[in-house]
């Protein structure tokens, strides 16, 4: 949801090429990464994503050392205790979590 705007805008902005570079990344990693436990629907998402013959003939994923920013992995675990407290909050006045 938060990211619709950034698809469906009428412009080919850096914005949203930004995004389709980020998602077709993240659709064919992930591809790779699932393809031992799930091969066939791997093998499909990757075909069409790719020029490639086969996601199990592709080279495995490699994390790249420098691309880790640990001032924002810092930053999202603050959100994730937020959360965390948010929720406990929430439930110990029995409010939902999809309530408002």
């Amino acid at each position: 949801r938060r990211s619709r705007r950034r698809f469906w805008s009428t412009e080919m902005t850096d914005d949203k090429k930004s995004v389709y570079r980020t998602t077709y990344e993240v659709l064919a990693t992930v591809a790779q990464l699932s393809a031992p436990f799930a091969p066939y629907i791997t093998e499909e998402i990757y075909r069409n994503l790719t020029a490639d013959k086969s996601v199990h003939l592709s080279t495995f994923p490699v994390a790249d050392p420098a691309l880790i920013d640990l001032k924002v992995e810092e930053k999202m675990d603050l959100v994730r205790e937020l959360v965390r407290l948010g929720r406990g909050a929430r439930e110990s006045v029995k409010i939902k979590v999809r309530q408002p």
